[in-house]
């Protein structure tokens, strides 16, 4: 069975999932020929033609959707492959239809690129930068229609099929569509059936490690059980900074949010139990994890002084990250937050200010000075924000 589990290995795929707001200048539209219509519109010209539909699901600022402009679809075997077998149609998420059809299809993560029938049915989905021949890899599949398709791996799934050489597959398939929760789903039962040194393989271990994030679960408490075991073979670091994952991850869950990311409630007391697990942890990042769970409370709940001062208070005494990624990201939520005071801009700035004394990266320099200068401007220096945006270039 576990030598099974290892070609797991093989078939992990590290995708470029955008989630940073970084304006990218848009390509010239070459190659693929994509449709800007509605998709009704393209339901009936794919029912015309007898063709699948291909839908870009993209945003604006997503630095992989142009980079997949740039390099992918101006690709000479990409644009014959996909002009010859696919209605192509490109659906900004952010706007008219789009709105509309990123709750329809789940969309999560740009770039979403989805295989639909042409009543709109989805057959296959994938997340992320593909390259070109693995794109054509995955197109092949649904022209195919051989069942290797997400669509159809979720019938059988849902059926009761529970075989180990299908739940590797359809766990591939599932990671290259985004869907960590039914991927969590399919990873915990195919780790439920496996003994202990089953568990401690390395095909195990990459399957837990890159799926599995409820605390609560089976193969998490054995995890727990024999973390010694584990740390003697992938080292401390990998195994604790998989239980910080976990943690920080499963507390997301208790702010229940609506589909554009709004908080709808908040659910204190089971918040509160994870925080006191978190804190029964016997490992040395025990600590870290606390302060990331209150740190994460305080912004959720959009309580920007607490957040500001555990922040201060978690750099200081080294619970919490003082790198210029952390703080940068510490100030993002700052910005984009509602209801803080001019203190909290002020102090918010005060981080990109060390992140541009930190600055390694050149190319980071304008994301740094075009934040801080929001952030002073929120703060009501006014004068300071525009010398800063005098020098962005």
């Amino acid at each position: 069975m576990n030598a099974r589990i290892n070609t797991y290995l093989t078939l992990l795929i590290v995708c470029s999932i955008c989630f940073s707001q970084i304006k990218i200048v848009p390509a010239k539209a070459v190659g693929v020929q994509f449709v800007e219509t509605s998709l009704d519109q393209v339901k009936e010209m794919a029912t015309k033609e007898n063709k699948i539909i291909f839908f870009d699901a993209y945003t604006t600022w997503c630095a992989p959707c142009k980079q997949m402009d740039k390099e992918v679809f101006i690709d000479a075997s990409v644009a014959d492959f996909f002009n010859s077998n696919f209605i192509n149609a490109k659906f900004d998420m952010e706007k008219g239809e789009g709105l509309e059809l990123k709750a329809k299809y789940g969309v999560q993560a740009f770039p979403t690129y989805i295989f639909l029938d042409a009543t709109g049915n989805m057959i296959h989905q994938i997340v992320g930068f593909f390259k070109a021949e693995k794109l054509l890899e995955e197109a092949q599949k649904v022209l195919d229609n051989n069942g290797n398709v997400l669509s159809v791996m979720q019938a059988r799934f849902e059926s009761g099929e529970r075989a180990e050489v299908f739940l590797l597959s359809y766990l591939d398939i599932l990671n290259k569509s985004f869907d960590r929760e039914k991927a969590q789903q399919v990873a915990i039962e195919l780790l439920n059936s496996q003994n202990k040194e089953e568990l401690l393989g390395e095909g195990s271990w990459a399957i837990f490690s890159k799926n599995v994030n409820d605390p609560y679960s089976q193969p998490f408490n054995n995890f727990l059980s024999n973390f010694d075991q584990f740390e003697e073979r992938y080292g401390k670091q990998k195994v604790e900074m998989k239980i910080k994952q976990a943690y920080l991850i499963h507390g997301r869950s208790y702010f229940i949010k609506d589909e554009n990311y709004k908080l709808l409630r908040f659910d204190k007391k089971g918040f509160k139990n994870h925080l006191t697990e978190a804190r029964k942890l016997q490992t040395s990042n025990r600590t870290s994890i606390e302060a990331e769970l209150g740190l994460m409370r305080a912004r959720e709940l959009s309580k920007w002084s607490k957040y500001v001062s555990r922040i201060n208070t978690g750099i200081a005494d080294g619970t919490l990250s003082g790198s210029s990624m952390a703080l940068y990201n510490y100030a993002i939520a700052v910005n984009n937050g509602q209801k803080a005071l001019k203190k909290d801009y002020e102090n918010a700035s005060d981080w990109v200010a060390e992140c541009i004394a930190q600055n390694t990266m050149p190319q980071a320099l304008n994301n740094y000075n075009k934040l801080y200068a929001d952030l002073l401007e929120k703060a009501g220096l006014t004068s300071q924000a525009e010398k800063v945006r005098s020098q962005i270039k």
